[in-house]
């Protein structure tokens, strides 16, 4: 039973030491390949954390760019080198502004349509669409800015204040032009829900009693 047992034992033993011998000569023989795995994620690590870097430097060296950027031309020299920064709209905004005070109103008009739907920065691309209709009055062209706010002031992804600006600015052109019917639905396409008032709101109410 004993001579069994240090059998068993031997055995045991041997089969280890096989097992043994043969991880290790599996290592050894594959090692470079599990070298080559580790230092291939030491890398990307390290690449990443180089590319969070840089884009860290880059988005503060943006937005100094577009801060210190005072005139048209310095505006849109930083929006070449970052056209999709997230102050790259309203750095549009204040372009399109400066032209609008020089009266360069076609100019300013093309910057203002450069301005897209944003998630980042909604409030850029709903403050450029409105001013797409002013900038079409101040061209003297009332029809277009008048159907430019009727959109808008339909277009449920706009918020109520936006809406009601626009429904306002609609109403008091449509009739400036002599279309009163019109005039009229604009001006009662007014967001009234409850806490959705606003000055365009009262405004609207004023010139729809002075309306015969």
């Amino acid at each position: 039973m004993s001579i069994k047992n240090d059998q068993d034992k031997e055995n045991i033993i041997e089969e280890a030491y096989e097992q043994e011998t043969s991880f290790e000569d599996f290592f050894v023989k594959h090692w470079p390949t599990f070298l080559n795995v580790a230092v291939g994620i030491v890398i990307l690590f390290a690449l990443y954390l180089t590319f969070m870097n840089y884009t860290r430097k880059r988005d503060i060296a943006a937005s100094s760019d577009f801060t210190s950027a005072k005139t048209v031309q310095e505006i849109q020299k930083v929006l070449a080198s970052y056209p999709n920064h997230p102050a790259a709209n309203f750095a549009r905004l204040r372009a399109m502004k400066l032209l609008t005070d020089e009266k360069k109103f076609e100019d300013a008009l093309k910057i203002c349509r450069e301005i897209g739907p944003s998630t980042e920065n909604p409030e850029a691309f709903w403050q450029a669409k409105l001013d797409e209709g002013y900038l079409l009055e101040l061209m003297n062209k009332k029809d277009e800015a008048a159907e430019a706010f009727s959109k808008i002031s339909s277009d449920i992804k706009f918020p109520s204040t936006v809406r009601n600006e626009a429904s306002y600015s609609a109403g008091r052109l449509f009739l400036a032009s002599g279309k009163k019917d019109r005039a009229l639905a604009s001006l009662k396409a007014m967001d009234s829900a409850a806490g959705s008032e606003d000055l365009w709101s009262y405004q609207a109410k004023a010139l729809m009693m002075g309306i015969n």
